[in-house]
């Protein structure tokens, strides 16, 4: 039997959502099992042989897959999905029609249960329903993911997804289930016992499943800056009864209000890219490019409050604001206040009547930096018949209440920028830069950042250059900076944690100016300056006097080399003259006296052996 129902399932899953998954490859609805439970059960699903599949009139929500769909299967038995996104949504959407009792015969509405568990898994109070979403590897072990209890009284619509499953996760395919559980109250019987009525009712409880399998089917990389947008939505706002006309008192609502239990709808900012809190205050952090939106989802019929003919909003002809300080005006079906700052606040009377749509978010505004206060007033107009008794005849009793929809938010920039403008000029003056005339800070561009202005006086004496701090404190609104001095504006995003910081030279010194301008040592300066660069009316230095200088030391060294060579081949010419000469002269002086300076030692060896007489000559004489 089992197996015929899954493949009436898929059968239904196709004809249901195959054409719409492909033709815009983004959601797929899953169908699922319903199972029934008497009042005191456990949702015992694991231990249960009956269920039916799902359909939109035998569940709460619908149930869905969010991504880039590329093929739709079945894999044992459940849908098999293949995906190329890297994050996949998984969805459970549903209004609130049923959230609340609506005291009609055959009409079954949540009801809070004061259980713990469902299929053996322990958990907080049921409440007004449950939804758990668990994966497995093989189909049968299961590993919880996501549980969340009361879950349709603290999100009375939901459309976003509960869960998301990454890539890392079904990368080799991976079971996803989600089990939804709540419990339902039908009005049997109703009667009066003397002033008192009498209400009986049925009780059941349910579950819904929904499980599927999901692979990779090739990721295809999206920016991470697109998938953050989507999920930069916050809701805000929360219902309070006013005292009376004026709107004033923050009075909570107890069972016995016609507002018990049911929201009109909802507020929700998107479009930013971080959110954060200031003492309690949601601050919305806003990049360049981002539009930070506040928008309405009208969650009732306005004629039909609660699914009740007997409750109504009703124009209010003569509205007052107390807080607002808003005189009488017609404020119509529903008036929208939105107020910045200390500005006056905008009305937008018959909003709920001219401009919400239920069901459907409607743009209100586009917001800017600024701290904000906005306000829902409505009137609730209340027909309460009471039957005859005995001879009493019936009547209609009309009451009227007044509510508010009550929240502040603010909205800042990201960035972290500071803006000097030149006192004279107007001209913006950049970091590093100087002035001879001083300058202002253009707070309105920086109105929530810490600007912090220090200024220091450098100076130089017989022993060198010193510095001495002469002001550090906070940056004032208007304020002229034109004292002379090196100063330092340094600016803090609390909200983001950025910092950047501003120098500026107030003055004519040219030293301090390069050193501002160029970000060198003044004392590196002086070095270049005197190595030969010169400092221009801007502060930039110009080096080509240092280049120039050592051209012209390089000259003088050839030069000098040049010289002491010539003077070296000179007097080396010099001494072999004067030598030629000398030997010259001695020659001609023995020419013309050949015994003068005569001298043994002046004849060589051979000469005296020639004039030595030979012994046989000597013996024969």
């Amino acid at each position: 039997m089992k197996v015929v129902l899954v493949a009436v399932a898929l059968l239904m899953v196709f004809a249901c959502v195959q054409q719409r998954a492909f033709a815009d490859s983004s959601i797929v609805e899953v169908i699922g099992w319903v199972y029934e439970f008497d009042k005191n059960g456990n949702y015992e699903i694991s231990e249960s042989a009956e269920y039916v599949p799902s359909r939109h009139d035998n569940t709460y929500g619908t149930c869905s897959v969010q991504a880039k769909i590329a093929d739709i299967t079945e894999q044992d038995g459940v849908m098999s999905i293949g995906v190329k996104s890297r994050s996949v949504g998984l969805c459970y959407s549903y209004g609130n029609e049923g959230l609340y009792v609506i005291d009609e015969y055959g009409t079954w509405a949540l009801a809070d249960d004061n259980g713990k568990t469902v299929d053996g898994m322990k958990m907080d109070k049921i409440g007004k329903g449950a939804i758990i979403v668990q994966s497995s590897w093989d189909g049968w072990t299961w590993e919880t993911e996501f549980t969340e209890t009361d879950t349709f009284e603290k999100t009375p619509y939901r459309a976003d997804p509960v869960f998301y499953a990454d890539a890392e996760q079904f990368a080799g395919g991976c079971y996803y289930r989600i089990i939804v559980a709540y419990k339902e109250q039908n009005l049997t019987d109703e009667k009066q016992v003397l002033w008192f009525d009498i209400k009986d009712y049925d009780y059941r409880k349910k579950a819904e499943v929904y499980e599927f399998y999901l692979y990779d089917a090739g990721i295809e990389e999206e920016p991470q800056e697109s998938t953050d947008k989507e999920r930069s939505t916050m809701y805000l706002g929360s219902t309070l009864k006013a005292d009376g006309p004026g709107y004033v008192g923050e009075n909570g609502i107890d069972e016995k209000d016609p507002h018990y239990g049911w929201e009109l709808g909802q507020f929700s900012i998107s479009g930013f890219s971080a959110s954060t809190e200031d003492d309690g205050t949601p601050v919305f952090i806003k990049n360049d490019g981002d539009q930070v939106t506040l928008s309405f989802r009208l969650a009732q019929d306005i004629d039909k409050l609660n699914g009740k003919d007997s409750l109504r909003i009703e124009a209010d002809r003569q509205g007052t604001d107390t807080y607002f300080g808003i005189g009488e005006t017609d404020f119509g079906r529903g008036a929208l206040i939105v107020r910045k700052g200390d500005g006056e606040p905008s009305i937008y009377s018959g909003f709920l009547e001219a401009n919400a749509r239920k069901d459907t978010d409607m743009q209100i505004l586009t917001l800017e930096e600024g701290d904000y206060e906005i306000a829902l007033n409505y009137k609730v107009k209340e027909e309460k018949s009471s039957p005859g008794f005995f001879f009493v005849r019936p009547t209609t009793t009309t009451n009227e209440y007044y509510y508010t929809i009550f929240f502040h938010i603010s909205v800042r920039g990201g960035e972290c920028e500071i803006f000097p403008i030149e006192t004279g000029s107007g001209k913006e003056l950049a970091n590093r830069s100087y002035t001879e005339t001083g300058f202002t800070l253009d707070l309105t561009r920086s109105r929530y950042l810490d600007v912090n202005v220090k200024r220091v006086m450098i100076t130089k004496d017989e022993d060198g250059w010193s510095s001495e701090i002469l002001f550090d404190g906070p940056a004032q609104e208007g304020a002229v900076y034109s004292e002379e001095g090196f100063y330092t504006i340094t600016a803090k995003n609390s909200y983001t944690g950025q910092e950047t910081m501003t120098k500026i030279y107030v003055g004519t010194d040219a030293f301090i100016k390069a050193h501002v301008v160029t970000g060198r040592t003044i004392d590196d300066i002086e070095e270049l300056v005197a190595s030969g660069a010169t400092i221009n009316d801007d502060g930039t230095l110009d080096l080509t006097g240092i280049e120039v200088m050592k051209q012209a030391k390089a000259r003088k060294r050839t030069t000098a080399i040049v010289l002491a060579i010539v003077a070296a081949v000179v007097l080396a010419a010099a001494a072999v003259v004067v030598y030629f000469i000398g030997n010259k002269k001695k020659r001609n002086s023995a020419e013309e006296n050949p015994d003068d300076d005569f001298q043994v030692d002046d004849l060589s060896e051979e000469d005296l052996e020639e004039e030595k007489p030979d012994d046989d000559q000597t013996g024969e004489s």
